[in-house]
């Protein structure tokens, strides 16, 4: 036996195949209206993250995150331009999706309960997401795991989430002239 032989016994393409965790659309939803949108920013630092890592982007994931108005068309182009090189056949617009995210991070400063319309910005997400989705699953180079179940940090972000939730809609649902200073 050769050692090249010795070597190679017992591995796989299988076994050198990075293991990549998706989040379907229904997940990624809650997971953003829980969050109050800051799963969102979380969702642009690993996307960002996989570009710099596994296509040699020149990119700071954190900070095109945190700043993610400025940056979300480009990354919602580099995802469909992604999802292209996989046989994609749908398409999106990202200036449509970046006017959503703009239009909706400015409703957030509405008064009143008018600041819950800033939570349609979910819809700037969902179909680079399912794009993304996709090319990572067509691809031979990684193993794509969705999970059915919400693991330790999101349900963490779920009960979290909730309480704050119910506060708001309690805040949102009381008359003011029933609160005492």
């Amino acid at each position: 036996m050769q050692n090249d032989e010795i070597l190679d016994e017992g591995f796989s393409i299988e076994d050198q195949k990075e293991d990549l965790f998706l989040v379907g659309q229904n997940k990624f939803t809650i997971l953003y209206f829980l969050s109050f949108g800051f799963y969102g920013i979380w969702w642009m630092y690993k996307t960002w993250k996989f570009f710099k890592e596994n296509k040699g982007l020149d990119v700071i994931p954190a900070l095109r995150a945190i700043f993610g108005v400025f940056f979300i068309y480009q990354l919602c182009e580099k995802i469909l331009h992604f999802a292209k090189s996989y046989a994609y056949e749908k398409s999106y617009s990202s200036a449509g999706f970046f006017a959503i995210f703009i239009i909706c991070n400015l409703a957030s400063r509405l008064p009143g309960a008018f600041f819950l319309l800033s939570f349609l910005g979910v819809f700037a997400f969902l179909q680079p997401l399912s794009a993304f989705n996709f090319a990572l699953s067509k691809s031979s180079l990684y193993n794509t795991i969705e999970q059915s179940s919400f693991n330790k940090r999101q349900l963490i972000i779920v009960i979290i989430g909730s309480i704050f939730w119910v506060l708001v809609l309690i805040g949102l649902l009381v008359p003011e002239e029933s609160l005492v200073y």
